[in-house]
């Protein structure tokens, strides 16, 4: 049997930020500095042509931009601050920032009553306030976010009805990741303390944790605008689970899995499967803070992802490709816990072929994304990319989202992967959890896994 976890934890950090710094590299220089959004989000004009010409040429998140145009400072120095979460400016030393914040167990009517004490800028996710009505007590601002407008279209959005109706306010979250990720992003450039409250399984378990803030920048993937930012308080209800569609439990799943294989303790992914089927909130909780406390732990060695926090990616290189592309071809968009199921399986794929990972231990963890439905099939999958003529046709298309995954050093011949050596271990090399593969290793294995799909 599980062992009982404590519903309550307390995360600790302390980082620099910029959180990386590695060797000086001139600043991009972009054509155009023209960008009405700018000044939606109150940057200074040019920011977003900066971003731009940043993601074309690739540019990696271990470099500090130098040699930067003087009467372009104010712009270089924004577009440092969000370009994957933050890098260096050479005319400036980075900070060091610390703190803790707990991550608490309550009751719907526990959180209400506490947050209607408290003045806050509210926003909620409107599936979950259709959900659960009694939220209108704290007069939300609500909004429903997917992975298409997760987006700094939003983020000004927001900024904007913050500003008009609770400027100066300390922001509260209740919503999945996608609206976590988002809102937080606005707390963080407002430099405001915010409250979470997740409301999917898939945010209790990893989004709430961790102060990775930010959004998509189409058409280069994923998360790759936006701040690490800490919240002050994360609230679990567990019992928000009780409306949440199957779908969206299958695909909170995966990140349970995921911090079960980095851990190497497997009972509370069991204990979770088992006690949302149906719905036992005791035990559930319990299951719940043994997987948080998993990425808990390792945030708080490695706030800001220089070493071993890039562990806690595994099966999303591949997942955040597929999401890009099923965000562009298909109608049936990917959910991110489903492409993480995707990548889980596919980098178990790449582990085993490269000899890290045992065949036992690959038909263990193998069975496991079978046993908790986490793992997609080929019909399926096909439906959320479009339906392409041929599957084999993607892998190109994919590989060029992978290339500008944010572990990405900017070398064209190689990308990287998280691998499993074994249950609870990660391949490391250089003291990091990264391994840089070629494209055809990755081709290689892209095949076997559209053969092995369910």
């Amino acid at each position: 049997m599980p062992q009982t976890m404590p519903t309550n934890l307390q995360v600790s950090w302390t980082m620099s930020l910029p959180p990386i710094a590695h060797s000086l590299a001139p600043a991009p220089l972009p054509q155009s500095f023209k960008n009405s959004l700018d000044a939606l989000l109150h940057w200074p004009d040019g920011t977003l042509a900066i971003l731009h010409q940043a993601f074309q040429e690739n540019r990696s998140r271990f470099e500090i931009w130098n040699q930067i145009p003087p009467e372009r400072i104010l712009a270089y120095e924004q577009a440092a601050k969000v370009y994957k979460r933050g890098i260096g400016v050479a005319h400036k030393a980075p900070l060091t920032h610390s703190g803790s914040y707990p991550i608490v167990a309550t009751t719907l009517n526990e959180l209400i009553s506490n947050l209607e004490q408290e003045r806050r800028f509210v926003i909620c996710d409107e599936k979950l306030l259709e959900a659960w009505p009694a939220l209108n007590k704290l007069n939300p601002f609500s909004l429903h976010l997917t992975e298409i407008t997760k987006s700094l279209e939003s983020v000004s959005r927001i900024l904007k009805v913050y500003e008009e109706t609770a400027p100066g306010l300390d922001f509260a979250i209740l919503g999945g990741g996608v609206l976590a990720d988002t809102a937080a992003f606005c707390a963080a450039l407002k430099n405001k303390p915010f409250t979470l409250v997740p409301s999917t399984l898939l945010a209790m378990v990893d989004a709430c944790v961790g102060g990775k803030t930010g959004v998509n920048f189409p058409p280069f993937g994923k998360n790759q605008v936006g701040a690490f930012a800490f919240p002050n308080r994360v609230a679990i209800v567990a019992e928000l689970l009780t409306t949440l569609p199957e779908r969206e439990i299958r695909a909170g799943m995966s990140e349970v899995v995921k911090h079960g294989l980095l851990s190497s303790d497997l009972d509370f992914v069991t204990q979770v499967n088992q006690a949302l089927r149906p719905i036992q909130l005791k035990s559930l909780t319990q299951g719940l803070f043994s997987a948080i406390a998993v990425k808990a732990q390792v945030v708080e060695k490695d706030p800001t992802e220089k070493n071993q926090r890039a562990s806690l990616n595994l099966g999303h290189t591949l997942a955040h490709a597929l999401e890009a592309y099923s965000h562009a071809h298909s109608k049936h968009i990917l959910l991110h816990g489903e492409a993480v199921g995707l990548g889980l399986f596919f980098q178990c794929i790449l582990a085993k072929n490269e000899g890290y990972l045992s065949k036992k231990d690959f038909q263990l963890i193998t069975n496991l994304l079978r046993q908790t439905e986490v793992l997609m099939s080929t019909e399926s999958l096909h439906r959320t990319l479009g339906e392409p003529t041929r599957m084999e046709a993607l892998f190109d298309p994919l590989y060029e989202h992978i290339l500008r995954d944010k572990k990405s050093q900017g070398d064209l011949d190689k990308s990287p992967w998280i691998l499993l050596k074994g249950i609870g271990e990660v391949v490391t090399k250089e003291q990091k959890p990264v391994v840089y593969l070629a494209k055809d290793a990755v081709h290689k294995a892209f095949l076997e896994f559209l053969k092995t799909l369910p």
